[in-house]
C-alpha cells in the first residue's frame, strides 16, 4: 500500500502542472489538493481494511458454526451401541476387538465408538447421581 500511496499523488501533481500552463496554480493550491487527495486515499484504505476484517470475521464465525454443529449417528448405530452398553452395564468398557466389531457393525470409526461410549458412560453416571440425590431428598422428607 505504501508503494501505491507514494506513486498515486504524483499523477494529480502532473495534472496540476499541465493546468498551470493554462491558468496560474499556486504552490499552496497544489499542496492543498495533494493533501486532500492523500486524506481521501487514507480514508478509502481504512474502509478497505475494515471491510476485509469484517469479511474475515464472517468467515471465521461460519467456520466455527460448522465445527459446532452436532454430528448425529444413524439410529441403527445408536441402537447397536445402546444394546452393547446396557448388556455390559457392569463393565461398559469394550476390548479393542469389541470396539472394532462395534465400529464395523455401526459403520463408524473406532474413535467415534470410543467417544460415543465415553459420553454414554458419563451421561449414565450423571443420571445415577441425580437419581440418588432425589432418593435421598425423598427419604429425608419423612
Amino acid at each position: 500500500s505504501s508503494g501505491i500511496n507514494a506513486e498515486w499523488p504524483l499523477r494529480p501533481g502532473d495534472l496540476l502542472e499541465q493546468q498551470s500552463t493554462i491558468r496560474p496554480v499556486s504552490e499552496a493550491e497544489r499542496d492543498m489538493l495533494l493533501s486532500y487527495i492523500q486524506q481521501h486515499f487514507q480514508k478509502i484504505e481504512i474502509q478497505l481494511k475494515e471491510s476485509i476484517c469484517q469479511a474475515v470475521m464472517v468467515l471465521k464465525s461460519r467456520f466455527l458454526e460448522e465445527r459446532r454443529k452436532k454430528k448425529t449417528y444413524p439410529n441403527s448405530a445408536i441402537d447397536i451401541l445402546n444394546e452393547f452398553f446396557y448388556k455390559n452395564i457392569a463393565n461398559p468398557f469394550p476390548t479393542e476387538a469389541e470396539k472394532e466389531g462395534l465400529a464395523e457393525r455401526c459403520q463408524l470409526t473406532v474413535t467415534q465408538v470410543n467417544n460415543w461410549l465415553g459420553n454414554k458412560r458419563l451421561q449414565y453416571q450423571q443420571t445415577l447421581e441425580k437419581s440418588n440425590e432425589k432418593i435421598k431428598e425423598f427419604s429425608t422428607s419423612f
